[in-house]
């Protein structure tokens, strides 16, 4: 029996850079490889069938000369760790294909988001993934969760899937081994926030708040927010980056690589999370894995990530995260306090010990 790990995401992802689910993805990818008995795919739409890739370099992200013959699928598992509800052909291959032979999926659930909060995403999606769940449970074999909270809300809202044998692995941050590289135009101090600009995101209080410390006349910080624009992001991109008002203290960095951002954490003061839902809340634990304190939205699954090295606040409550910001920007002893707690107690498994425990469930 080998895995099959499909990474049709990733081969097919036209951005310059991993964003969110695709990061985890090509990190769990990378130490998979590692393995006994793994094999990297993707989905060719031309053959209708999953190929092996012979390669797979992140940097270069294409199938152009290192694709192999079709993979016969039969007494394997396919193992679809991405956003696979944006590639239906790779679900109605598998529903065809398992009606013909024998070999098992296994399913990572990132999140349900579009069905629970369908009001930050387009107004389509909700049936896209509505009708992706009704597939993964006619065709799943195994379940991945990234967090207590989204294996809970899955089986809430599904509970026909509860006999689906599933295993919860909460997530890394940066390869242990990365160095940083310093972007330019960026220097200390400074508060990070990072994510995708769209609603869900709740820039529009970052904002708020911002507006607020200079009109009431506050020591203020210095913001850089590192996010793509993403779904419905106009009015939140022009609130950030067009204000006069905010010009000295506001700046939006696209296009940033994983080293950069990692440089952007362990030389920032603090990050802020104001989002309204995550699955798992991954600039948490990139946060608390540089030591770097977090004051972040209390909702979904970010009580589970932070726990108690974080600061909460509900994501509306701009006069709890005003006075957060302001103790710790300007109280070096109460940040400190923190930070030496996130030192002594925070730790995360790897990427390795990641792939290893999903390695020994599936196999």
């Amino acid at each position: 029996m080998k895995l099959l790990v499909d990474l049709t995401d990733l081969i097919k992802w036209d951005k310059p850079h991993f964003t969110g689910i695709q990061r985890v993805v090509n990190n769990l990818a990378i130490s998979l490889k590692r393995s006994e008995n793994v094999i990297f795919t993707y989905y060719n739409n031309d053959l209708d069938e999953f190929c092996e890739l012979s390669r797979y370099e992140p940097e270069k992200r294409t199938k152009d000369g290192i694709e192999g013959e079709a993979i016969d699928l039969s007494g394997n598992i396919i193992v679809l760790l991405g956003a696979s509800w944006n590639t239906p052909d790779i679900i109605s291959k598998i529903i065809k294909s398992k009606k013909k032979s024998q070999f098992k999926v296994a399913h990572f659930i990132h999140d349900i988001s579009p069905i629970t909060v369908p009001q930050y995403h387009k107004k389509h999606f909700y049936e896209v993934k509505k009708s992706w769940v009704n597939n993964v449970e006619k065709i799943s074999d195994y379940l991945i969760f990234n967090s207590t909270f989204t294996q809970n809300e899955f089986f809430d809202n599904f509970p026909a899937c509860k006999g689906i044998a599933s295993l919860t692995i909460p997530l890394s941050s940066f390869p242990t081994k990365s160095k940083p590289i310093k972007p330019k135009t960026v220097s200390p101090p400074y508060v990070l926030s990072v994510g995708t600009i769209e609603p869900r995101k709740n820039y529009h209080t970052l904002y708020l708040v911002w507006k607020s410390l200079i009109r009431k006349g506050f020591n203020v910080p210095k913001l850089i927010i590192v996010g793509s624009k993403g779904w419905n992001d106009s009015t939140s991109y022009n609130l950030l980056t067009r204000d006069p008002e905010l010009r000295n203290y506001i700046t939006v960095l696209e296009g940033i690589e994983d080293l950069e951002l990692k440089w952007l954490y362990e030389n920032c003061k603090f990050t802020i999370f104001p989002s309204f839902y995550e699955g798992w809340g991954l600039p948490i634990s990139e946060s608390l894995t540089s030591n770097k304190f977090c004051i972040c939205s209390n909702q979904a699954s970010m009580k589970e990530v932070g726990n108690n090295f974080t600061d909460f606040f509900h994501p509306l409550d701009t006069e709890k995260l005003l006075r957060l910001i302001n103790k710790y920007w300007n109280s070096p002893e109460a940040l400190k306090s923190k930070e030496d707690l996130i030192v002594k107690s925070y730790s995360e498994p790897s990427w390795e010990q990641l792939a290893e425990k999903l390695h020994r469930f599936l196999t």
